[in-house]
């Protein structure tokens, strides 16, 4: 059974093996191999699984262990095995649809998605991982097994109608295309093939705005257009900031216009409180005295008030006076 260099004496081994009421010898001979053996032996480990269709709940930790295994080849063989045994436990669930969105191989998560519709146990992350690949992976083989697993799922939401008839018009593999008609078709839902034209339309108009000339243009535009918000905003703030100016000289002016009325008031104050300087007036000769020790000049103190104008002075005087000094 583990030794002979052809795979089919060796299934036909554990077949016998199993037929002949030693099939508890071949069920711990598997466990032990499978969490002990190399990358070969696994791999040979889970195709006999796959074969004789053994799986008990001893030996499925075992086999979960081989989804997150350092070995392509392993975790190949875990798909296939899952999918033909139809193990539709939670744990088996998980691991796969772990597979079909982290695995960096694109076969392991075709077969892991493969796996997935041929167990049928439908789940919302299953659902998701789904659209996922169908919608974003690269390889055509993962969209196409994704297609084929909706169908088979039998997922009709409203997502994953909407991502099937948008695959119709940009899918570039005709085989993926083809295989996303037919899931159509099957959930009785028609394609966008009523208004192609107006599609081709779009096409055509997307086509010529993303020129690299229009796209040019269009970023020359939007330049201009926001160097002249730009502008306006600068403009805006001076002006702003020449408004903040003049309110601020607007409320000193007043202090200013203080300061200076009480300066004029403490003078004109001063001024009012100093003495009246005194005034001199020369009498005239005619009133002196004619005596000569009294001639000098009689002065006589007055104030600013008591002097008279000139032109009454000119009219005490009479002209044939002579001032005798």
């Amino acid at each position: 059974m583990w030794e002979d260099w052809s795979s089919e004496v060796r299934k036909a081994a554990s077949r016998t093996l199993g037929c002949t009421g030693h099939g508890r010898d071949v069920h711990f001979d598997l466990r032990e191999k499978l969490g002990t053996g190399n990358e070969r032996v696994c791999a040979d480990v889970l195709r006999k699984i796959a074969h004789l269709g053994i799986m008990t709940a001893t030996l499925l930790p075992e086999f979960i262990k081989c989804f997150s295994a350092e070995y392509v080849s392993v975790r190949l063989e875990s798909c296939k095995t899952a999918a033909k045994l139809l193990i539709a436990d939670e744990r088996v669930v998980r691991e796969l649809v772990q597979l079909t969105q982290y695995d960096p191989a694109w076969k392991i998560k075709a077969y892991a998605i493969k796996a997935l519709g041929d167990i049928g146990m439908l789940t919302e992350k299953a659902e998701s991982s789904l659209i996922w690949a169908l919608r974003f992976e690269d390889e055509p083989g993962v969209r196409l097994e994704a297609c084929v697993a909706i169908r088979k799922l039998n997922c009709r939401s409203s997502e994953v109608i909407h991502v099937l008839q948008d695959r119709v018009l940009v899918e570039p593999d005709a085989t993926v295309k083809e295989e996303v008609r037919r899931t159509l078709d099957a959930f009785g839902m028609s394609g966008p093939e009523d208004n192609m034209e107006m599609i081709r339309q779009i096409k055509t108009e997307v086509q010529r705005l993303c020129k690299k000339s229009v796209v040019a243009a269009k970023v020359i535009m939007y330049e201009k257009e926001l160097d002249k918000y730009e502008r306006k905003a600068q403009y805006i703030g001076n002006m702003l900031d020449d408004m903040s100016e003049i309110s601020s000289s607007d409320d000193v002016t007043p202090e200013i216009n203080n300061v200076i009325f009480k300066s004029h008031d403490s003078s004109a104050t001063r001024r009012n409180s100093l003495p009246r300087p005194p005034s001199i007036t020369i009498t005239p000769s005619a009133d002196r005295p004619e005596t000569r020790d009294k001639m000098s000049s009689r002065i006589d103190v007055v104030y600013e008030d008591d002097v008279p104008s000139p032109s009454a002075q000119r009219d005490t005087l009479t002209p044939n006076h002579d001032l005798k000094l």
